[in-house]
């Protein structure tokens, strides 16, 4: 099985030790911050927003502090104010 590629930048990965490489070491930052958005995003049921945006940047702080423990982002939702004060439907009605 061939498990290389080619990125769009030109650069060549291999296997799943090359893309975790290359996601760990290269685009760290990048994944973070997207992997941050998209978990709050699913969290709280409606799309990021730019008043969230110091949440997201605390999030991503405190991912690279706790050795990126998905527990301590988690934690930090769940008592955040807009997990907190989410509006909108509630359970079971349609009001």
């Amino acid at each position: 099985m061939n498990t290389s590629t080619r990125l769009l930048d030109g650069r060549s990965i291999e296997g799943f030790e090359g893309l975790k490489n290359y996601l760990s070491l290269d685009r760290r930052d990048a994944f973070i911050e997207q992997f941050c958005r998209k978990l709050l995003g699913y969290a709280l049921g409606r799309s990021v927003q730019l008043s969230d945006r110091p949440l997201l940047e605390s999030m991503s702080e405190r991912l690279s502090k706790n050795d990126y423990r998905f527990h301590s982002v988690v934690e930090m939702i769940a008592t955040s104010s807009q997990f907190r004060q989410i509006r909108g439907r509630f359970y079971g009605t349609d009001e």
